[in-house]
């Protein structure tokens, strides 16, 4: 899973097997060490919620958190539908924009990226059917 952030806005990328594990009803989770004490770093988790009427993020304790409605996972999953987006208020007329997405294959990959379990990109010219 890769957490991407740009000022009021987030965006979290899901390869195929992490997909899948979502399906599976798993809670997917990763984190960035910045210092030696387990305080220091900062952990992204992605979950399915049936508790849940829209997507939403949270941060707590050096965790963000997104949840996603059971309803809408389960089309975005099935489906050729490349993401989910929301726009949540946070207060004081600032909003922040949740993006989750399927992680495609780059045209072009740089050195050391393995690529193997994003998706197939669909935009690719040398694809299937090309």
């Amino acid at each position: 899973m890769k957490l991407r952030i740009q000022g009021n806005s987030i965006r979290l990328r899901i390869t195929q097997s992490e997909m899948a594990s979502l399906a599976a009803g798993a809670k997917l989770e990763d984190s960035a060490q910045f210092g030696p004490a387990p305080s220091e770093s900062l952990t992204y988790a992605l979950e399915i919620s049936s508790q849940c009427s829209y997507v939403r993020a949270s941060y707590s304790k050096g965790v963000i958190q997104v949840t996603l409605p059971a309803n809408l996972a389960e089309a975005w999953i099935r489906t050729n539908q490349v993401g989910i987006e929301h726009t949540q208020p946070i207060g004081n007329a600032v909003f922040l924009k949740i993006a989750v997405e399927k992680d495609f294959r780059c045209f072009h990959a740089g050195p050391g990226q393995n690529e193997g379990d994003s998706f197939p990109n669909p935009n690719d010219p040398s694809g299937p059917g090309k």
